[in-house]
């Protein structure tokens, strides 16, 4: 059964069906409004879920926060095999994107608008970004504007066991078409693997 029920509230115009509000200037942590599912054994419990059935914002945060906080935080998840954040299903789109990030900021200070991080040595094994394209497009199209100084792609990686820190291979990995070693030195083993023209987007071709 459901606890506490409040329905049937169809007169609304610009009203509320509920307001939390707090000016409490303590400085004490704490959580205005918590949802706790407290049993391991309730694994298929939903501690928040929300069904928006007209066309506008689900959910909208504003946020007065500067340098002392984030606006979301998930921390000290424990998920070992599943997804900390999963968008799927997105089956609809036409137009639409599922993610869109942007900055119109005019400050000059250093900084990453997006930044991935393995923070483990150990984790040999673990791809910080895996981009999988079925279709026929680009899988990743990268457009720097600026008419003054523009920057395209810059990667900064190299070591003392000749690894490779840049390479392209064909679509089963079993050829490489194209590698950068540790010390910057091309590899092309198979012809032609890599073509750039100055004023066209870059190509990339192989043998059968």
């Amino acid at each position: 059964g459901t606890v506490m029920y409040i329905a049937d509230h169809d007169a609304l115009q610009t009203g509320k069906i509920a307001n939390f509000h707090s000016a409490s200037s303590h400085t004490g942590t704490r959580n205005l409004v918590e949802i706790t599912n407290d049993h391991a054994s309730a694994v298929n419990t939903t501690p928040l879920f929300i069904n928006q059935d007209s066309n506008h914002t689900c959910i909208d945060i504003d946020s007065d926060a500067t340098d002392g906080g984030n606006v979301i935080r998930i921390s000290d998840a424990k998920q070992t095999g599943a997804n900390i954040v999963r968008v799927s299903e997105c089956d609809a789109l036409t137009s639409g994107r599922i993610l869109y990030l942007s900055s119109d900021s005019p400050s000059t200070t250093a900084r990453n608008l997006v930044e991935i991080t393995n923070d483990n040595v150990a984790a040999v094994n673990a791809e910080c970004l895996s981009i999988k394209q079925d279709s026929q497009d680009w899988a990743m199209r990268i457009a720097a504007t600026n008419t003054t100084q523009s920057k395209g792609l810059y990667i900064l990686a190299g070591n003392d066991n000749q690894d490779y820190p840049f390479a392209i291979s064909n679509v089963d990995e079993s050829k490489t078409l194209l590698a950068i070693d540790g010390d910057g030195a091309m590899q092309k083993p198979y012809q032609p693997a890599f073509s750039v023209y100055a004023t066209a987007m870059t190509n990339i071709t192989a043998d059968a």
